[in-house]
């Protein structure tokens, strides 16, 4: 293995350029003097176009007191904890993140300050489908909340279906009709090789390349530019059919990991959901 003066290897300068965290580092004036690849990213940047900015033109003016403060008190010697900050993405939309800004001594770069940018989208998705439904919230409303703050780029768009009094199954999110794993008459699509099939036949996550589905399904998901549909199956207590999440990741290889993800906090959440519906029909 390579070193470097210090002891370090050599590829640990790499290992910070192409990690999983998004990272920069501002000089004494705010101007971004690193980014590396995965903050680019995030933003919808290229890391040449975010070199040489002025940090706090990324941020917006409500936010902006916040974060001079933060720069300040970094600056005299403060740690502050990290804080929701929202950003200015490359399509002009303002996003929230966490940022934890840290003064890091550096060769050549006096006053330099570290900064590590965190996307909390999941988390959120989480509080504001747990504040709905405290709050009261029509289940619908918040099963909607929870399918459309699981949605993202990378995971892809998700539908939570669910039996409704009637008889007949709703449909939480944005996922093309055709392939939430129900039907155009509103009952349970029962297409053997179909994810949700397969869920509710094994009683649990079910996944599927989209290049695997029957007919008329994989050419609706391959159209779609779907790599492959998860289907995580939630009980229902008092009805026959679970309640099912259904995801689309553009990359099949998402596959066995959203398997995974969906039925821990995404299924404890919906599952929090159906037992209070079911309480409150009861009572």
């Amino acid at each position: 293995m390579g070193e470097v003066p210090g002891g370090k290897p050599d590829w640990l300068g790499e290992l910070v350029h192409q990690g999983l965290d998004a990272n920069a580092v501002i000089d004494a004036t705010g101007r971004i003097v690193y980014a590396n690849d995965q903050l680019a990213r995030d933003l919808g940047y290229e890391t040449s176009d975010l070199i040489g900015t002025d940090s706090l033109e990324l941020v917006h003016a409500e936010d902006l007191g916040r974060a001079v403060a933060n720069l300040d008190g970094v600056a005299k010697g403060a740690g502050p904890r990290p804080g929701l900050l929202r950003v200015r993405h490359s399509n002009g939309e303002w996003i929230s993140r966490e940022v934890k800004p840290r003064a890091v001594t550096l060769p050549g770069l006096d006053g330099a300050v570290a900064i590590v940018v965190r996307d909390t989208s999941l988390d959120d998705a989480h509080w504001s489908f747990l504040a709905a439904l405290a709050a009261g919230d029509p289940f619908h409303t918040c099963v909607s909340v929870l399918a459309d703050g699981l949605s993202n780029e990378i995971d892809g768009c998700l539908a939570i279906s669910y039996d409704n009094h009637d008889g007949t199954r709703k449909v939480a999110g944005k996922v093309p009709a055709q392939l939430n794993g129900v039907t155009a008459d509103g009952r349970y699509d029962d297409t053997p090789g179909t994810p949700w099939f397969n869920a509710v036949r094994d009683g649990g996550p079910a996944w599927l390349a989209a290049v695997d589905l029957p007919e008329p399904f994989r050419g609706a998901a391959l159209a779609a530019g779907f790599g492959a549909g998860v289907a995580v199956p939630v009980p229902d207590a008092g009805r026959d059919l679970p309640a099912m999440m259904v995801q689309w990741p553009d990359d099949a290889t998402m596959g066995g990991i959203l398997c995974e993800s969906l039925r821990r906090r995404p299924y404890e959440a919906l599952a929090v959901a159906l037992d209070r519906r079911e309480v409150n029909r009861r009572l």
